[in-house]
């Protein structure tokens, strides 16, 4: 197996140690070995982590701009239906005036279109 040079900078501490208090040549190698290894599983958990946390992250930032997307769209379709509004009702340039039920049924249809999206 080829090292890692991150996992032997964290290694050379605990071959010291491993030196220090083990006189045994095959114990050493054997406890050095599954002292790298388990440095090495636990990198590459981590490391996992890290990719799905910034998938995660990317998939988020999409949710936000679709979201922000609609809410503008929510608003201006909501501007379009006050202008008409002030056109058939408030609007004393025009000979149209709008039947209150008729103004309410064209809220109710535009709420439900802005809403159902």
């Amino acid at each position: 197996m080829e090292g890692d040079p991150r996992v032997d900078t964290i290694m050379w501490p605990i071959m010291l140690a491993i030196k220090r208090h083990v006189k045994d040549s095959d114990a050493i190698t054997e406890i050095y070995n599954r002292a790298y290894e388990a440095i090495m599983n636990s990198m590459d958990v981590i490391d996992t982590s890290a990719k799905v946390a910034a998938k995660q992250i990317a998939e988020s930032a999409k949710n936000l701009q679709r979201a922000e997307k609609a809410e503008a769209a929510l608003k201006d379709e909501r501007d379009l239906s006050d202008e008409f509004y002030l056109l058939l009702v408030d609007n004393p340039d025009t000979k149209l005036r709008a039947d209150k039920t008729l103004v309410d049924h064209c809220a109710r249809v535009g709420a439900k279109r802005g809403g159902g999206e």
